[in-house]
């Protein structure tokens, strides 16, 4: 995309330029979808209280985080998450932090992420895009992106 678009600015050539630069937003765009569907799919497990759901989901993710997150996590002590994400929720920190040393997780940082990610998911990553629209000027030829 960078070389396309470099091209593009040297040949005065803005129809280039644009198609460059959607076509690098479209791939952005497919990896945010995928993260959250795989993210939506460690959600649900948990929520369901379904352990070898939850494994394979976060099998799936393939992240050194996930990884840390199996080896602490069992089918004995799976349930402890629905509470964590449930105290994350609520806001209850001292819960959590509870919660997160039962587990043998950091409370400021293993675990958290992915508890992160759940609450945030796609809307985060709707507003990384619009601000890259508009950084970009793209709002020029996407009326609907909405101005501030």
């Amino acid at each position: 995309m960078r070389d396309a678009i470099k091209q593009a600015v040297a040949d005065n050539d803005f129809e280039a330029f644009r198609k460059a630069f959607e076509g690098g937003l479209e791939a952005k765009f497919n990896k945010m979808v995928e993260s959250h569907q795989k993210q939506k799919a460690v959600t649900d497990a948990i929520n369901s209280g379904n352990y070898n759901a939850w494994v394979a989901a976060m099998d799936e993710k393939r992240s050194p985080m996930a990884q840390k997150l199996l080896s602490r996590i069992n089918e004995q002590n799976f349930s402890l998450l629905k509470d964590l994400l449930a105290a994350r929720e609520a806001g209850e920190k001292e819960k959590m932090k509870e919660i997160s040393s039962e587990l043998g997780l950091d409370a400021r940082g293993m675990g958290m992420g992915v508890l992160n990610g759940m609450k945030n998911g796609i809307e985060d990553g709707h507003k990384m895009m619009k601000g890259m629209q508009k950084r970009s000027g793209m709002q020029k030829f996407h009326p609907e992106i909405e101005q501030d």
